[in-house]
């Protein structure tokens, strides 16, 4: 009944009158969905999914496309937490500019494009993982694929909203997980250790990269460079013909660690030491020693490149906000357009850190490290490599306040100015600011031993001081390292102090190989009968035992077993110390013959001489198969060495 009084309500005069219908709602602007907030909310959700691509390419490209490829090393032990941290910055930047402009003009388009510009940025920091790319191909690809996926969120604000919103906090935790589980993998690796011997001394191994032993004297006007290196090695013993392996970084640490040759280890310019020789700091850390590394230079001797092995502790990638903000491609690139530090220049992949750092590095462990084990450290300095800089503090103290701006411009990039023509001027500029830096490192080293002291944590100590490898300033035609087997490159300095271990003061003058270090090590730590080192300890030179005198000359060899990055084919380059003589074979066939002890500059080639050529006929052999067997297995003495 109601219903059809209600029709009859409605209908007037036979007909009947319908409602007007409601009108439609005005469409949505499809940027409206993206408040200021959410704007930098998708915007750090942005910077962690690009982060996620990213580590994904260069774990993807190492894996399975070019092991040996630059971009991979940049996934340093820290990169799990660190790109995306560096990523979210800056994207979180980008966002909240984006938003503020968003606000201020109360612009809904405004928005939209900022969503679009920020995608386009997620496509140019992918873009720069690929370094064929010039910057002017990447802007241009990131603007047309960037737009285009912006245009894609607009059109589906709301599922992209959800997906965002459900997304970001797992990306989230996933940063903050990869962050927290640091700490836990240090302290788990100190459990189940046995207990060391009673009485096991601790070890200080200091690495002074790129320190020559050449520059270790005066200098131009007649001061001592090192007196603090000086008055350690009256402390011990001064080995002052060592040599060092190889004439760069990487194959002379692996050396060092292993008491292998460069060509029997797995070090090339772009591949890592393997696990197939245990180094001396697994050795020791499975015998109850805390281990633990920090290195300046921060590339070669990153984790990455398999010298890490062994150290509970290590740091080489600085951990503050300047190295956390260019570990992303996206932040070097910023970097490097805004600062003029040498450490951003072009070719340069990693930050260095100074003497100071590294310093303050090992103090803070050993303050920090649970007492009752002996430790075994190991510091890398890089103080004296190129450019030849020191810190801008210790600058203003030496002749360096000085110079002028072109003198600076042409130190900063030394390493592009000495491969393209020098002047004479410039060859001295470099080698005085050379000297400086090792007088710099030798201050700072002289101040990590006054702390130590004060500390009691050189008690029962056994300290090593040595270096890579030289630097060559043009005395062969060359400069820099790595390409030739001259002195200037393998002649490096090597003191062993150790009290109630080793005599004061000793001088030796026996030429000696770094690689015979390990072997030495252990013999000092009295853990010998389980030693994985050949060679024979260098204490034979104080103590008699298996020598016969100091008047006996052990083979001493150097190598260069690798070509741009690659096993060079046939034998590799090498310099053989033996009997009094250098002999470099080089080149294919080339060779040279140079008197220890008359030239220790290397100055007079003597291979053409008819007096010599016995000699040189033995060394040329040694070139051949039986080398790595004399190299690497007990002393072998030819003859006296002449003096």
């Amino acid at each position: 009944m109601s219903l059809m009084i209600e029709g009859a309500a409605r209908s007037r005069g036979g007909h009947n009158v319908q409602e007007e219908p409601e009108p439609p709602a005005p469409a949505k602007h499809p940027a409206a969905a993206f408040s200021p907030p959410m704007i930098v909310i998708v915007a750090v959700w942005m910077g962690l999914v690009t982060a996620s691509i990213e580590l994904f390419i260069f774990w993807f490209r190492w894996r399975f496309i070019d092991a040996t490829a630059l971009s991979s090393l940049q996934l340093n032990q820290h990169a799990m937490w660190m790109v995306p941290l560096s990523d979210a910055v800056i994207f979180a930047g980008a966002g909240l500019g984006v938003a503020v402009l968003a606000r201020l003009t109360h612009s809904r388009r405004v928005a939209g494009l900022g969503v679009a510009a920020l995608c386009a940025l997620a496509v140019y920091a992918l873009l720069l993982t690929y370094r064929g790319l010039s910057s002017l191909a990447c802007g241009a690809m990131s603007a047309g694929v960037g737009f285009r996926l912006g245009l894609l969120i607009l059109a589906h604000p709301r599922s992209c909203r959800r997906v965002i919103l459900a997304t970001a906090p797992v990306l989230v935790g996933a940063t903050v997980l990869a962050w927290s589980m640091e700490p836990s993998r240090e302290r788990l690796a100190g459990h189940g250790l046995p207990p060391a011997p009673a009485g096991a001394p601790n070890v200080l191994f200091i690495v002074m990269d790129t320190v020559r032993a050449e520059s270790l004297g005066a200098d131009s006007q007649g001061r001592t460079i090192a007196p603090v290196l000086d008055r350690l090695a009256r402390r011990g013993v001064r080995f002052e013909q060592a040599r060092s392996s190889a004439p760069w970084t990487l194959p002379s640490h692996a050396s060092m660690f292993t008491g292998r040759l460069p060509h029997e280890l797995s070090t090339r310019l772009d591949q890592p030491l393997d696990s197939t020789y245990e180094t001396i700091a697994e050795f020791v850390h499975a015998h109850g020693y805390d281990t633990a590394g920090f290195v300046a230079n921060t590339f070669f001797c990153s984790r990455w490149f398999g010298l890490a092995r062994g150290f509970v502790h290590y740091e080489d990638v600085a951990i503050d906000a300047r190295e956390i903000f260019r570990s992303s491609g996206l932040g070097r690139s910023i970097t490097r357009k805004l600062s003029t530090s040498p450490n951003d220049r072009p070719t340069a992949y990693f930050e260095r850190k100074d003497a100071t750092t590294i310093n303050a590095e090992l103090m803070g462990w050993l303050r920090r490290r649970p007492k009752g084990r002996p430790y075994f450290a190991f510091l890398n300095y890089y103080d004296a490599h190129d450019p030849y800089l020191t810190p801008e503090e210790e600058g203003r103290r030496s002749s360096r306040a000085s110079r002028s701006a072109a003198e600076l411009d042409v130190l900063r990039d030394w390493h592009r100015t000495s491969r393209n023509g020098v002047r004479p001027e410039h060859v001295r500029l470099a080698r005085e600011s050379y000297e400086e830096c090792i007088g710099y490192l030798d201050r700072q080293i002289g101040r990590l031993f006054e702390g130590l002291e004060a500390m009691g944590a050189l008690e029962n100590t056994i300290v090593v001081i040595t270096s890579d490898h030289g630097e060559e300033f043009g005395e062969h035609g060359f400069f820099g390292h790595g390409q030739r087997l001259y002195s200037q490159v393998l002649h490096v300095p090597l003191l062993l102090i150790a009290p109630g271990r080793i005599p004061r003061g000793r001088r030796i003058a026996t030429p000696v190989s770094l690689s015979s270090l390990p072997a030495t090590l252990v013999d000092l730590l009295g853990l010998s009968t389980s030693s994985p080192f050949p060679g024979g300890s260098l204490a034979r030179y104080w103590n008699g035992r298996g020598h016969r005198g100091a008047s006996m000359d052990a083979l001493v060899l150097s190598e260069i077993d690798d070509d741009d990055g690659r096993r060079r084919e046939g034998p590799p380059a090498r310099a053989i110390v033996s009997e009094g003589k250098v002999y470099i074979h080089s080149d294919g066939e080339r060779e040279e013959l140079y008197d220890l002890w008359s030239d220790p500059s290397e100055t007079h080639d003597l291979s053409h001489d008819p007096a010599n050529q016995e000699i040189l006929a033995r060394l040329r052999r040694l070139t051949d198969g039986q080398v790595t067997a004399i190299a690497t297995g007990p002393a072998t003495e030819f003859g006296s060495p002449g003096r």
